[in-house]
């Protein structure tokens, strides 16, 4: 038998090399954990929905700027450029479009990297009924529809699921680090519907909801409680009955109990507009099975509010943060970003002041903000049974921007919506005749926005010529 020499020989060289290779890569891999290299700039992609954009701060601020700040605008002798792909409204889906565009025109090796926030919006496509609700005919209904079926909701989690992962692992392919965070919500804004899982139970769970808020006006917390924890044992899964519970549970002191009933308030709600216990549960899982940097902006965000309860402390509305709350969410980035380049930001921890002078904010600026957050919470109070309590945060965000800017007619148009919503139809007719003075023009496009003629219709106001009034 002939034996061919050459063969293993071969293969001996074939083995050795792609050793060597092999090696080489780790080298380098272990040096660009520490020290980037190639490009001349570093480059941080902001992905994600509104939140990611810096609502209501886009245009000024987001959270790829203010870790450029934190980082002195430079890491390594590099400036730090941000592009900031986010959209309001827009799914894990769409944003694995984002990544594939990136990986396409991929940036010099270890130069860029991604802060993914998604996970408000998942089901945001699902809500087509809101609109149609006529607001003439007053708030929602307490026992509601949901807006997804069952299997349309675990397939959406799936899908979520699988949108996360080949965001990551389209970007790892092409070397670019993701930085994917939990979504920080505010807990202690109401469910938008709470549905029944019997029917049979309505007259039971309203009963004792009445009771509850009949003595919790009265002042007797414990006897309140006793109510709606009642209510959410007839019906475990209608989220109103876990929020009240909760409210409950915080004002007694009894902060574990609370967050467990805000978050079964949010899990359960039948139009989720906030990232869910279960969406969490998965962005956790696939951040560990990808080997991604997460960051918890959650518990950033509890450990910095009263009894770990994430509430108006640090949020505008149902998961936008204020200026605060993003800071904070960002030094988590910024601890993380400094894990991988080997480099120190020269802010530790921000100020919100020293920011806000760097932004050169000022009154104008902050009407604007609290004018857009005031606006938020009343349409969103349309998504309600009970809209009192975003109505309530409209109005205080609305003063507020009144007294920074007390003769900006779209402020007065959006103070006369909120007194219309409150069902004043006196304050309403006042606010729309001083804002027709203050610019006519503006005033007639306010006025003929379907939903508001609806609002007025409610009121019983037909005529919508403020003039005339």
């Amino acid at each position: 038998m002939r034996i061919n020499r050459r063969r293993p020989v071969a293969v001996a060289v074939l083995i050795a090399g792609l050793t060597l290779v092999a090696f080489l890569m780790w080298c380098r891999y272990r040096t660009d954990l520490s020290r980037f290299v190639g490009g001349d700039e570093f480059v941080i992609f902001v992905v994600g929905g509104s939140t990611a954009t810096g609502e209501p701060y886009s245009g000024y601020t987001d959270l790829g700027q203010m870790v450029r700040w934190m980082f002195g605008g430079s890491i390594g002798g590099r400036p730090i450029r941000v592009k900031n792909l986010g959209r309001p409204g827009r799914t894990a889906a769409e944003d694995v479009e984002d990544a594939k565009a990136i990986a396409k025109n991929p940036p010099p090796h270890r130069s860029a990297v991604v802060f993914l926030y998604p996970g408000n919006n998942e089901f945001l496509r699902f809500d087509e009924g809101s609109e149609s609700h006529d607001l003439s005919k007053g708030a929602r209904p307490l026992f509601d529809e949901p807006t997804t079926t069952a299997a349309e909701r675990t397939q959406t989690l799936r899908e979520y699921s699988q949108s996360l992962e080949s965001i990551i692992r389209t970007l790892q392919l092409v070397d670019v680090p993701v930085l994917v965070s939990t979504m920080a919500v505010n807990l202690q804004w109401d469910p938008n519907r709470s549905v029944l899982a019997d029917s049979r139970n309505a007259a039971g769970v309203f009963t004792r909801l009445e009771h509850g808020d009949a003595l919790r006006a009265s002042g007797d917390e414990t006897a309140a409680s006793a109510e709606y924890l009642a209510a959410r044992a007839l019906e475990p899964r209608f989220a109103l009955a876990s929020f009240r519970a909760a409210e409950s549970m915080e004002r007694l002191g009894r902060f574990a109990e609370a967050r467990r009933y805000y978050l079964d308030a949010i899990e359960f709600d039948g139009n989720p507009f906030r990232e869910t216990p279960a969406q969490r549960q998965i962005l956790l899982a696939v951040a560990h099975q990808t080997g991604a940097i997460l960051v918890d902006a959650e518990e950033v965000i509890a450990d910095a509010s009263p009894g770990r309860i994430a509430g108006f402390n640090l949020f505008w509305d149902n998961c936008h943060p204020t200026l605060e709350g993003y800071l904070r969410i960002a030094v988590a980035f910024a601890e993380a970003l400094e894990t991988i380049v080997g480099a120190h930001r020269a802010q530790i921890t921000p100020d919100v002041a020293a920011y806000e002078r760097e932004l050169g904010w000022g009154p104008d600026q902050q009407a604007g903000v609290l004018a857009s957050r005031g606006a938020y919470c009343y349409r969103a109070a349309t998504l309600s049974p009970y809209p009192e309590l975003r109505l309530r945060r409209a109005e205080t965000w609305l003063a507020q921007a009144l007294e920074l800017q007390p003769r900006n007619p779209d402020i007065v148009c959006s103070r006369a919506v909120l007194a219309g919503l409150q069902g004043d139809s006196k304050s309403s007719k006042a606010y729309w005749k001083q804002a027709w003075s203050l610019d006519a023009n503006l005033t007639a496009k306010r006025l003929s926005n379907p939903r508001v003629r609806e609002i007025l219709s409610h009121l019983g106001i037909a005529d919508t010529q403020p003039g005339t009034w």
